[in-house]
């Protein structure tokens, strides 16, 4: 096996204009099965879904024997056990333990190895876990010198690292301009944290928070209360604004009102009052489809009222409905909202206001397909562009060569990028019995687990909408089931993969076999 690229020294090489590409992601490894997430992902859900669990004795036990060669300035030693700490138990839930460790033994540990143990781990180390853990024990000792700096600057370049330079930068002298500067240049799960982290202590931060704080690849509602706070967004909403107010506003509002990963509009008081004044202001301004955009995600948060909810604010919900729902029906939204799909964008809004989009779409499917083709279901509600966009996909993706044996594959890497849209095509197709039988059976022959549930899935609602078992529906279909059932890794699926093969009808009060 080829020696794997020291991390640090793949994001040197990945660096342009003090930042890296939006499409870097670290190397995966087939042994962790975390490399199924984006660069951050893993350590991201462990800081905001994850209880942390006590490590282990085994688990310490390896720790120790790591920092006891750390001590000893065993570099290769130190990797070696810091790799393997991190395949039992990550640096992000470790870290407490390691620095507590470090802390109370410090008459043991010789400060200057165990920093440049650190040091070499953070250079040289082609693990990741175990570049975390040299960040996580440089932590503990104050950084001066300017180069070991750049270092950590460059790699918390990379949103695996960032909440490990962040912890590392917030002790130096101007750590928060350091924060702010990193979050500028990362993107995902990186900006996340330093958004969460970064104090507002000049107008240029609080009007960057304002501004971009909640723009991030992974979901602005991460950070929307943060912004929300740092920002002072209720201040705004009681001064001057301007267009572009109106349009972050907009969005910082309605990604408050997505609580699936966090709180967020709840935490807020007068969350009805502070929205009625954002409408307010909006209906003094020329809106483009983004603004439309976020009032109907507004709408919608507004029209969905629990039983607990209590009657002032039940009313005031009713009331920004009602106000959202004029600014959406007029002249203006469906004027804005077309020319945005003139233009490429606002498809989905389109749909959602039942304005026409359905030619546009299909023609910038033809002109860029891998741009357009995941919105491919919004063509698909009704027979009319079936044959079309079916059409489009077995022109543009190569199937032959597509067609391999199931696998545990979770399909990350742009090596699987077909697969997912293949995966598009197929979330259409579930309506529509008969329709495209052979990108179906793509589906099936695939290697990425969740392209082939997709398929059954399509399968298992066209026996429901038929009443009829597999066999009935198409012999061509329960014969490739038969055979890609024989070589299914998951047993998941191949249960689900045996009752459609056995003849069980998916109907609304359950299965019933035929």
């Amino acid at each position: 096996m080829a020696e794997r690229m020291p991390v640090y020294e793949l994001i040197l090489k990945n660096i342009r204009k003090g930042e890296l590409p939006e499409s870097f992601s670290l190397p995966s490894d087939p042994e962790d099965q975390s490399s199924i997430f984006a660069d951050g992902a893993m350590d991201g859900i462990c800081i905001y879904h994850s209880v942390r669990t006590e490590m282990g004795p085994e688990e310490k036990k390896l720790m120790i024997k790591a920092l006891n060669h750390a001590a000893a300035a065993d570099y290769a030693d130190a990797d070696k056990t810091f790799t393997a700490l991190g395949k039992k138990y990550r640096a992000i839930r470790a870290i407490d333990d390691l620095q507590s460790y470090i802390i109370k033994h410090t008459n043991k540990m010789p400060i200057g190895n165990v920093y440049h143990t650190a040091l070499n781990l953070i250079l040289h180390s082609s693990d990741k876990e175990a570049v975390k853990f040299g960040l996580s024990m440089l932590e503990l000792i104050p950084v001066k010198d300017e180069s070991v700096k750049e270092i950590i600057r460059r790699i918390g370049l990379s949103d695996e690292f960032t909440i490990f330079a962040i912890w590392i930068m917030r002790k130096w002298e101007n750590g928060n301009a350091e924060i702010f500067n990193l979050a500028e240049k990362v993107h995902s799960w990186g900006r996340i944290h330093c958004v969460d982290r970064l104090e507002p202590e000049t107008p240029e931060i609080r009007e960057w928070l304002f501004k971009e704080g909640i723009d991030n690849h992974v979901l602005p509602a991460y950070s929307a209360l943060t912004v929300w706070e740092k920002a002072d967004v209720k201040n705004r909403l009681n001064g001057t604004v301007t267009a572009g107010d109106i349009k972050c506003l907009g969005k910082i509002f309605a990604a408050l009102t997505d609580e699936g990963p966090t709180l967020n509009i709840s935490q807020i008081d007068d969350a009805e009052q502070m929205i009625n004044r954002f409408l307010s202001l909006a209906e003094e301004f020329e809106l483009d489809a983004e603004d439309y955009d976020s009032i109907a995600v507004i709408r919608d948060w507004a029209g969905y009222s629990e039983e607990d909810v209590e009657e002032e604010k039940s009313e005031a919900r009713s009331l920004i409905t009602e106000r959202c729902n004029e600014l959406l029906s007029g002249e203006e939204c469906e004027d804005a909202v077309a020319e945005a799909v003139r233009n490429g964008k606002g498809f989905r809004l389109a749909y959602d206001l039942g304005i026409e989009f359905e030619e546009e779409l299909l023609d910038f499917m033809r002109k860029d397909f891998r741009e357009y083709c995941f919105l491919c279901p919004l063509l698909m509600e009704t027979d009319d562009y079936i044959e079309q966009v079916t059409d489009l996909f077995r022109n543009n993706l190569p199937l032959s060569s597509m067609r391999k044996d199931p696998s545990g594959s979770f399909g990350a890497g742009e090596e699987f990028a077909d697969y997912h849209r293949l995966e598009a095509v197929l979330r259409g197709l579930d309506k529509h019995p008969y329709e495209g039988e052979d990108l179906v059976i793509s589906g099936l022959w695939s290697p990425v687990i969740r392209t082939r549930n997709t398929a059954l899935a399509v399968i298992a609602e066209w026996t429901k909408i038929l009443e009829k078992p597999l066999s009935s529906v198409s012999e061509e279909i329960f014969n490739e089931l038969r055979d890609m059932r024989e070589k299914e890794t998951e047993d998941s699926l191949k249960r689900t993969e045996q009752r459609l093969i056995d003849g069980v009808i998916l109907d609304d009060e359950g299965e019933q076999d035929e």
